[in-house]
């Protein structure tokens, strides 16, 4: 042991890296038990500069703000320029997050080469995930280097460079359970319950149409937007739902969810410009999953639809997917993925704009509705942000 026994250094304004390519070392304190009562670990390869480099900061750590990548174009004859940051997307793209952080590495508590042997062989030119003791719900990914070494009779000052991605991302995603311990209940929004384990209900179904690419959403389609949250979170008792329900139980279940979705509020102006609910960084679909449930006997099919609304400033999208599902299960966890589609984005980037998301299904035409019991899921949400 290198440093002075009984020594407590202290993990305030510490930073926490993650090496993302690693399968050993887990860091527990990021773990989650999923549904089958398995740990599902998030990072690995897990080292804090005061827990165990025994470094402090010389200053708060604070990460660079990313620069916006501007286009312009000077016109001859003409006055100013032509400003074309935001002509292809409606929104500003952003360059990486370049800059360093300085620390004191107290010579009477560890010999200073081995501190930086190790961070050499650690992080010297690697990429790697890093979260901060003052964010502890994001962590910033990116290359990082040591620079300078600098010492003195007292102490030695090591300097790391980082090169990160220009967005923050959650620790969490959609279908993991939340670090409650630091959750921000005043500025947070988790969205998770509104896209998992949903009941895949009678009322979100449709008459089938001899062209699936006409079909139209109920009504009573299970649908979100993004600029209107509900005031209380689904839980699972209101999406408690099973093959032995009967239609009054169905009907109670399709009542709770419908009533939570409906008394819903505005998000404040400041936390849209914030990008609370969806982030800053535009979600593409074709990196996540939508999970639904193949069918329950075989010759039933169904075709399940997601469609989204973008309606940004300067165009409004909308994308459809559609799977027609027709293998029967042989039990009750077997489920389908839905083919994405390239061009399918979640985004509130522009704070006066609306996006939804409607989910909805058909049927044969039946008396008898083959679903009764089962739930979809749009697994993989992870938001980013400035």
């Amino acid at each position: 042991m290198y440093w002075i026994k009984g020594f407590d250094m202290t993990k305030t304004h510490s930073l926490t890296f993650f090496d993302p390519k690693a399968t050993a070392y887990p860091a527990k304190e990021y773990d989650i038990d999923d549904k089958d009562e398995k740990m599902s670990h998030r990072f690995y390869g897990k080292q804090n500069t005061a827990e165990d480099w025994v470094m402090a900061p010389s200053s708060r750590p604070v990460v660079a703000v990313p620069p916006v990548n501007v286009h312009s174009i000077s016109v001859p004859g003409g006055n100013g320029e032509l400003d074309l940051t935001t002509s292809l997307t409606g929104f500003p793209a952003y360059g990486n997050r370049t800059g360093s952080f300085e620390f004191i590495v107290m010579n009477d508590i560890r010999p200073w080469t081995v501190t930086y042997d190790m961070l050499l062989g650690y992080m010297q030119g690697r990429t790697m995930q890093m979260i901060a003791y003052d964010e502890p719900n994001y962590y910033y990914e990116g290359r990082m280097s040591l620079n300078a070494m600098k010492s003195d009779q007292h102490n030695s000052q090591i300097t790391i460079d980082y090169s990160f991605k220009p967005f923050k991302m959650e620790v969490t995603r959609s279908d993991e359970n939340e670090l409650w311990d630091c959750y921000d209940f005043e500025y947070g929004c988790t969205i998770g319950d509104l896209f998992n384990d949903i009941p895949l209900l009678p009322q979100y179904q449709t008459q089938k149409q001899p062209n699936p690419a006409s079909s139209v959403a109920p009504s009573t389609a299970y649908s979100i937007n993004f600029s209107k949250m509900p005031k209380l979170m689904l839980t699972d008792d209101d999406k408690k739902w099973d093959t032995n329900a009967t239609t009054a139980e169905t009907i109670a279940v399709y009542n709770r969810i419908t009533d939570k979705l409906n008394d819903t509020v505005d998000i404040p102006f400041e936390l849209r410009m914030a990008r609370i609910v969806l982030g800053a960084k535009p979600l593409h679909l074709p990196n996540l999953s939508i999970r639904f449930p193949a069918n329950s006997q075989s010759g039933f099919r169904y075709n399940a639809f997601c469609q989204i609304d973008n309606a940004e400033n300067i165009f409004h999208t909308r994308v459809r997917m559609m799977k027609t599902i027709e293998k029967s299960f042989a039990n009750p966890d077997s489920y389908i993925t839905i083919e994405t589609d390239p061009n399918a984005m979640l985004s509130n980037v522009n704070a006066s704009s609306e996006c939804i998301i409607t989910f909805w299904h058909d049927y044969d035409g039946d008396a008898t509705y083959e679903l009764t019991g089962r739930h979809f899921s749009l697994l993989g949400l992870r938001r980013g942000y400035l």
